[in-house]
């Protein structure tokens, strides 16, 4: 039963990873082209550092 699953999660796992997308080569070639941040995107940026500085550490420290 065990030998099933490994070669289960084997074929699963045997995946081309270094597939690239038409869309993610045209995504990428678009923000080479184009470095700068337009007023949203700092906008989007400044949002989501000001949560990660608000967030709080929740860990018990001995």
């Amino acid at each position: 039963m065990i030998k099933f699953f490994l070669k289960l999660f084997q074929r699963i796992d045997n995946k081309d990873k270094n597939f690239v997308s038409d869309a993610d080569k045209f995504l990428r070639d678009y923000d080479r082209q184009h470095p700068e941040l337009s007023a949203t995107q700092k906008k989007e940026i400044e949002k989501h550092r000001d949560i990660y500085n608000k967030k709080t550490d929740n860990r018990i420290r001995w």
